[in-house]
C-alpha cells in the first residue's frame, strides 16, 4: 500500500511535467539557452509538485498504517498486496479476535478467519452473542493461538466452535436459509449449558 502510494504520487509528477514540457520539446532539443530555462522550469514544477503531494502522501500513509493495525487485531495476516479497500472493508464485518488467549476448562470458543465470507456475514450476531455472554472468545485461526489451539481442538471450517475441556469435538454454529446463513444460537446456548455442566463436574471430582 506504502509502495502503491509512492509510485502513484512519482507517476503523477510525471505525466504533469510531461504534458506541460510537451510544446517546448523542439526548443529542448535545439535551443540550449531555452533548454536551460524549460529544464529550470521542469525542475521547479517538479518540486512544486513533490511538495504538493506530501501532505497527501503522508495523511494516506498514516491512514494505511492505523487500518492495517486495525486489521491486525482482527486476524488479518499481514500482505502488502491487499488493497487498503480490502481492509477497511474487512475491519467493519471482522470481530475483533483474541491475540493472546489463555484456554481454561468451559471456556467456548468461537474459530473466525478475517475475510472469512461467513464470518463476515455473521459478524453482528457473533459480537451480540460475545459481548453479553461470559468465557467466550473469538480467535482466528491462522493466527499464533488459533494454531496452537488447533493442535488439541481442530475444526474443519469456519466459523465454528469448540468447547474447552472436549477435545477434538467441532460445533457447527450456522444454519443455512434461503435467504444465507445465520447464527444457531440453539447450539450456542446448549454449549453454554454444556459447560456449565463441565466445570461443575471438575469442582465435584476436585472435592475432598
Amino acid at each position: 500500500m506504502i509502495i502503491t502510494t509512492i509510485i502513484s504520487s512519482i507517476t503523477l509528477s510525471a505525466i504533469t511535467l510531461f504534458f506541460v514540457t510537451k510544446p517546448r520539446l523542439v526548443e529542448l532539443l535545439f535551443d540550449k539557452k531555452k533548454r536551460k530555462n524549460i529544464l529550470s522550469f521542469s525542475g521547479a514544477f517538479l518540486a512544486t509538485v513533490i511538495i504538493a503531494l506530501m501532505p497527501i502522501s503522508a495523511t494516506f500513509l498514516a491512514m494505511s498504517i492505523t487500518t492495517g493495525f486495525d486489521a491486525s487485531k482482527r486476524g488479518w495476516e499481514t500482505d502488502v498486496k491487499t488493497p487498503l479497500t480490502t481492509l477497511m472493508r474487512g475491519n467493519k464485518t471482522n470481530h475483533v479476535i483474541e491475540k493472546n488467549y489463555k484456554p481454561k476448562l468451559g471456556d467456548i470458543v468461537i474459530y473466525v478467519r478475517y475475510g472469512c465470507p461467513d464470518c463476515e456475514a455473521l459478524y453482528a450476531e457473533l459480537e451480540s452473542f460475545v459481548n453479553e455472554t461470559q468465557d467466550i472468545y473469538m480467535v482466528g485461526t491462522r493466527s499464533k493461538t488459533g494454531l496452537d489451539l488447533r493442535e488439541t481442538y481442530p475444526v474443519s471450517s469456519v466459523p465454528s466452535a469448540v468447547l474447552i475441556g472436549k477435545p477434538a469435538e467441532e460445533f457447527n454454529i450456522t444454519i443455512e436459509t434461503e435467504t444465507g446463513i445465520t447464527l444457531d444460537r440453539e447450539m450456542l446456548n446448549w454449549l453454554v449449558e454444556e459447560r456449565q455442566y463441565l466445570t461443575d463436574n471438575q469442582l465435584s471430582n476436585n472435592s475432598p
